[in-house]
């Protein structure tokens, strides 16, 4: 559960649900976005249970072809189909018995599929593909969405006995752009990570920076801001990690149309907003010098004059 970064109210709140859950075996239903960290989740109610010292088997549902999904999750029996092995194979369930199997994407899984798992929560056994013969199983179920079951359901796209089955304990991840205080921390965070894994010696993220990472609203999630602080890291040098250094693309300002009313020429004005910043920033980079300034931009120095005047630039 110390992998989990964050300091805002809500993630001390999950962490304290994360803590009491872990206590007991009631099946859990995780809701997260993409990039939320939902398997991080599911690791840290195993790991903080009684089931810590057996297997976490992890299965992703929209990774699984319909055809290999039941001999995955329930085995099978030697000779119950062409290609199986001799002496058949155990599944996920048996695998995990004693510990936590945790069912990623199971918004995704096959409606085909759906009773059998019901089952195996009802009755605590599974039935091998060509046997005649239940196993016992004891594992806890953790399952991860990033879909609204409820609505799958009301679409007939998911069963809603499965669905109350496995909604006994709900936990919610709430995405980054709903607590901002934390972005600074995980930043940090993979920046000393990329700092051990490039050898770089980062020692700070200077204030432009993290009001860019902080302004973004992260549809990725934690996991965008990590592949962004890793993309970074790899053009950073010194000790400081600058907005110079990060993906630009993803820091483009947002224009909301409110906010592009006030402009007469919306296009043209935003344009010259951003050609004045680019020039000011590099200005200041190479403290005020317009040559080194023009051969970085890669224009001419009387190109350069020219757009500084043109831009209202001393």
């Amino acid at each position: 559960i110390d992998n989990i970064v964050g300091y805002s109210t809500k993630m001390l709140d999950l962490k304290e649900k994360i803590r009491y859950i872990a206590r007991n075996n009631s099946t859990v239903l995780i809701h997260g976005e993409t990039g939320t960290g939902k398997e991080l989740v599911a690791h840290s109610i195993h790991n903080l249970s009684k089931r810590r010292l057996r297997n976490f088997i992890k299965i992703n549902s929209a990774g699984l072809p319909e055809s290999l999904a039941e001999s995955e999750l329930f085995g099978y029996e030697g000779g119950a189909f062409t290609g199986a092995e001799k002496g058949g194979k155990k599944g996920k369930f048996e695998i995990a018995d004693g510990g936590t199997l945790f069912i990623d994407e199971v918004n995704q899984m096959p409606l085909t599929l759906q009773p059998k798992l019901l089952r195996v929560l009802q009755e605590k056994e599974v039935d091998r593909i060509g046997s005649s013969k239940s196993i016992p199983v004891d594992v806890r179920i953790i399952a991860a969405t990033n879909q609204d079951l409820k609505k799958l359901v009301a679409e007939e796209k998911f069963r809603e006995d499965l669905y109350y089955r496995l909604n006994v304990v709900e936990i919610r991840i709430p995405p980054l752009r709903e607590r901002p205080e934390d972005i600074p921390h995980l930043a940090w965070q993979f920046v000393e990570t990329y700092n051990g894994l490039f050898g770089k010696h980062i020692e700070r993220i200077d204030d432009r920076a993290l009001k860019r990472l902080m302004d973004y609203d992260w549809p990725g999630n934690v996991r965008e801001l990590q592949n962004t602080i890793e993309k970074s890291m790899n053009y950073a040098e010194g000790t400081v990690l600058t907005d110079q250094t990060l993906d630009f693309d993803i820091f483009i300002e947002k224009q909301s149309v409110e906010m592009l009313k006030g402009y007469n020429k919306p296009i043209e004005e935003v344009l010259a907003q951003t050609e004045r910043n680019l020039i000011q920033r590099t200005l200041e980079t190479f403290g005020g010098n317009k040559t080194k300034t023009a051969e970085f931009l890669k224009i001419p120095r009387t190109l350069l004059y020219q757009k500084m005047k043109r831009l209202g630039m001393k």
